[in-house]
């Protein structure tokens, strides 16, 4: 996985020369266009480029403009049509395009090399220390995952277990607030539902469960804290402040007071609270112990 992280890198970084050769575009070319499309005559916003490179048959463009260029000479233009079909919010059918492009040049694709400059274009001392690097990165990450995946499995379970009423005159007075914010923050936004991939047919369903959820799992929560006398002192929150802002190349004391002061402290002792009350879960899963919930 790193060796395929890296190359990802050296992708991003590669370079496009034009070569001199006599022969048509032929598959796994890689080329250079220049093109412009339209609909029913009218351009497509943001729908144009120059000097643009495809590496055909990597879908790095539309397949049915790669398709045309194969055969086409240095200098030749073409145009094509090109179907997209409507995504189900966006009505029936399918839109009809049109592309019109140039073939600039066939490429060379040209890698930088796996060296110690590479790596120090990364902020890295050297490729070795990149390499390592990238490496206990991405074990974090899977740790972090799949310590996400046992929060949820857990969570999931207690709640299944829990049988709580949740009052329905709390949840539709929540539910009905938050679709109106949700309508207020659409119209300073000026997008429409459509825009912003909204379904409000389906939403107050959505917030519903949610609410629920979210209801029971604070109950059961704070339960579990009152019963475990779990609790985040200020030592351990400055601690936890401080380490984060270190990771986020930020003085320490100016982000505590940036949360003092914006009245977010309160909600980041909470964040703490739960993941050490999921830790607390997870470890109890793991050795099949149960806590008593009253």
């Amino acid at each position: 996985e790193v060796d395929k992280y890296i190359e990802q890198l050296r992708n991003r970084e590669a370079s496009f020369v034009p070569i001199e050769i006599d022969r048509s575009a032929q598959e796994d070319d890689c080329v250079q266009i220049d093109w412009e499309s339209s609909i029913d005559g009218e351009p497509i916003e943001n729908g144009s480029g120059k000097d643009s490179d495809i590496e055909l048959g990597k879908e790095s463009f539309h397949p049915d403009i790669e398709s045309a260029i194969v055969g086409m000479e240095v200098g030749e233009s073409k145009t094509t049509e090109v179907t997209f079909e409507n995504e189900p919010e966006g009505g029936e059918g399918a839109t009809l395009a049109t592309f019109n492009f140039t073939l600039k040049a066939i490429t060379e694709k040209q890698l930088p090399e796996l060296d110690d400059s590479f790596a120090k274009n990364h902020e890295y001392e050297n490729y070795d220390q990149m390499y390592a690097e990238i490496w206990n990165d991405l074990v974090e990450e899977k740790k972090r995952l799949r310590r996400l995946e046992q929060q949820q499995e857990v969570t999931d379970q207690l709640i299944e277990a829990i049988d709580l009423e949740i009052p329905s005159s709390m949840v539709d007075q929540y539910v009905e607030q938050s679709i109106k914010n949700i309508e207020q923050q659409l119209k300073r936004d000026g997008q429409t539902a459509e825009e912003a991939n909204i379904n409000f047919e389906t939403l107050p369903q959505e917030l519903r469960e949610s609410t629920i959820k979210q209801t029971k799992l604070n109950w059961i929560f704070d339960k579990i804290a009152e019963n475990e006398n779990i609790s985040i002192t200020d030592d351990e929150l400055d601690l936890s402040v401080r380490s984060v802002a270190r990771q986020q190349d930020r003085d320490p004391d100016k982000y505590l007071s940036l949360l003092r002061a914006s009245n977010r402290l309160d909600s980041y002792r909470n964040e703490l609270r739960y993941q050490k009350i999921c830790d607390l879960l997870i470890e109890s899963a793991s050795e099949k112990q149960k806590l008593i919930i009253t």
